[in-house]
């Protein structure tokens, strides 16, 4: 019997005859004469979509029931819960790590530290805080760039090269 088909994506959908729903997707599962699919999507708190949940053929070979619906809802929200909470903490470190590096640019700026160190300690910290693999500071001179600082640490030469100002 034909299930319900999903009117949205965060709609569940299940069915006990893949190949009555879409063409195309059957094709690697062509060899089996009937495949059940029940589909549940993980939603996040706001109700976006975070992936989904598939499910192919009951073990004991039976037709998809109400209360598997309900089961496959009840972990897809759990899942969902975890993996909102995953992404949650990671973003809260990127904060912590952004914030950290703020404060100790901001640090730098009121201390009596001289422009050259000043400005090697900038390029680094900036290449940390966007996890570049290197960077460079330049400045204008009159209408050209001026490169002050090279910051490399996988290169085999000096890692920072300075260009001295006269300041």
């Amino acid at each position: 019997a034909q299930g319900s088909r999903a009117q949205t994506v965060d709609e569940p959908f299940w069915t006990s005859e893949i190949s009555q729903w879409a063409e195309g997707i059957t094709d690697p599962f062509s060899a089996l004469t009937s495949l059940q699919c029940l589909v549940i999507p993980l939603l996040g708190s706001n109700r976006q979509p975070l992936g989904i949940v598939g499910l192919l053929e009951r073990s004991d070979g039976g037709n998809v029931a109400s209360e598997d619906l309900h089961r496959a809802t009840t972990l897809a929200a759990e899942a969902a819960m975890v993996l909102e909470a995953t992404q949650n903490l990671y973003a809260a470190d990127q904060h912590r790590r952004r914030s950290e590096n703020l404060m100790a640019a901001a640090l730098e700026l009121n201390s009596t530290v001289r422009l050259p160190q000043f400005m090697e300690g900038f390029t680094v910290r900036a290449a940390t805080m966007l996890g570049a693999r290197a960077a460079a500071l330049a400045i204008m001179q009159g209408k050209h760039l001026d490169t002050v600082v090279l910051y490399d640490p996988g290169a085999r030469h000096d890692s920072t090269a300075h260009h001295r100002l006269d300041v």
